[in-house]
């Protein structure tokens, strides 16, 4: 059967032409992707693939390769190279949206809340606190404590009271009743210099009480 009266019956559906087809060419596909060295894991989506995919393309349409075989190991190439560019830009395109978080380069639109929250660790203070909560930190400086302040901006971050607590090395209780008695200091104070912050300030602070009163348990 030559390749021309195999195509004719793939088309007409027989199982046997299309066992005739993979036994034919699969070798010669597999053996060109080793002499250029496809890397085994590649094999799968550049002669696998490429020998289904050609396959019923061929078995569907008019057309009709003057050789088949060349047809075949030509795909195999083109996907080949088209494999190599994509990752090519891939690895572009992350290094180009990474950035630095504790010595770890990261793409933040590929990472959980929780992986950024834990690549940014207890002494990471590379991104910065809001203004307005930044203000009030300003403001209140004199009567927090190095601690303090660094509580103020993982709460400010999200940071589940448990991972705060690992952090500080206390007991989840223990961090929790530090955050509670932060928060209503801080709304004393808050209320005491209300006047001076615009009303924009004032309602991002309010928000940030309300998220670090409520506990949260878990760690995502």
């Amino acid at each position: 059967m030559n390749d021309e009266t195999l195509l004719t019956a793939m088309r007409n559906g027989d199982a046997v032409a299309w066992g005739a087809y993979e036994t034919r060419f699969l070798p010669l596909l597999e053996a060109y992707a080793r002499h250029i060295r496809i890397p085994l894991w590649d094999w799968p989506i550049c002669v696998v693939e490429v020998l289904e995919d050609e396959g019923l393309r061929l078995s569907r349409g008019d057309e009709r390769p003057m050789n088949l075989a060349a047809y075949l190991v030509s795909a195999v190439r083109h996907r080949f190279l088209r494999l190599k560019r994509a990752e090519s830009c891939r690895v572009e395109n992350y290094d180009a949206a990474s950035e630095d978080r504790s010595g770890e380069w990261v793409v933040a639109c590929l990472c959980s809340e929780d992986s950024l929250r834990t690549s940014i660790g207890p002494d990471d203070d590379a991104r910065p606190m809001s203004a307005a909560l930044r203000r009030l930190a300003t403001d209140l400086r004199e009567s927090l404590t190095p601690e303090e302040e660094s509580t103020l901006f993982w709460v400010s971050e999200g940071v589940p009271h448990a991972r705060i607590a690992e952090w500080l090395g206390i007991s989840y209780d223990a961090c929790t009743k530090r955050i509670w008695r932060l928060c209503r200091r801080l709304r004393s104070e808050t209320s005491k210099r209300r006047a001076t912050y615009s009303r924009a300030e004032q309602n991002e602070i309010d928000r940030f009480l309300r998220r670090a009163s409520a506990a949260r348990s878990g760690v995502a």
